[in-house]
């Protein structure tokens, strides 16, 4: 039976900022192969090294440790004991899920992706988080040390996955000032699919796009956004090419072209 995130007595809201280093898309133009949901393309969403700090940090590990008394949800799992464990770290995974909805600032993020990330002019049929590494959270529970979280989260789409080129249209991503991060990047999942930089739109786009994807800073992203960032991606050659019938073709004329000097 699924357990539920009940709003506490606590008026303080844990991750109400994020600050981490990399917001990472990667593109999977024929969706997850493993996922019962896959319908068409897919798009995974990574945040590596989410920082939560000082009185978040605090928030944050008594709601590990089941203490209800400082903590905006209530979370079962804990000892109460005031100090977090690894057991504890693992037992919260399992509820990260259920906080995408019941944390307002999680669920902006998910929101904000699910209406301004189309593929082929489709909105995703909805986006989930599926992963979560929670690092540096053991310990006293009153410890403002800083806590490291690597999110991933998936957005799956019902586009025509067979076809040899697809269009993802980024619309306004505008996450500050809850959400800092150093730098965002898109990539494809299938490197036999490439990046079409004269596609891009706007032309402004053009210089911090290539055939491998996008890379670019909080601000530029996220105006490039508000201007409509479309990016193609194209059907290409695979990095390594397999030498199939050429080596041997190319071997038979190197034999022949030396016969023929022979004999002349």
């Amino acid at each position: 039976m699924a357990a539920t995130l009940l709003a506490g007595p606590a008026q303080a809201q844990i991750f109400s900022h994020f600050t981490f280093d990399e917001l990472r898309f990667k593109f999977w133009p024929e969706g997850l192969e493993d996922d019962p949901d896959r319908e068409g393309s897919a798009i995974t969403i990574h945040v590596t090294r989410a920082e939560v700090k000082e009185i978040d940090a605090v928030e944050f590990r008594h709601c590990m440790d089941g203490d209800m008394s400082f903590c905006s949800y209530e979370i079962p799992g804990g000892n109460q004991d005031g100090t977090v464990s690894t057991d504890e770290v693992n037992s919260f995974k399992a509820f990260v899920p259920f906080i995408q909805t019941k944390v307002p600032k999680v669920k902006e993020f998910m929101d904000t992706l699910r209406n301004n990330v189309t593929v082929d002019a489709q909105k995703a049929k909805f986006v989930n988080i599926f992963n979560v590494v929670i690092t540096g959270a053991e310990g006293d529970t009153d410890s403002e040390a800083p806590i490291l979280v690597d999110l991933d989260a998936k957005a799956l789409y019902k586009n025509d996955y067979k076809a040899a080129k697809h269009v993802v249209t980024v619309g306004n991503m505008t996450l500050s000032p809850g959400f800092s991060y150093n730098k965002a990047i898109w990539a494809a999942a299938d490197p036999s699919w490439v990046f079409d930089p004269g596609a891009t739109k706007p032309d402004g786009a053009k210089s911090v796009v290539n055939q491998h994807g996008l890379f670019t800073a909080q601000a530029s992203y996220e105006s490039l956004g508000e201007k409509g960032l479309e990016l193609t991606l194209v059907k290409g050659a695979a990095k390594g090419k397999s030498p199939g019938v050429e080596l041997p073709i190319l071997v038979l004329g190197l034999v022949a072209l030396a016969l023929v000097r022979r004999r002349s």
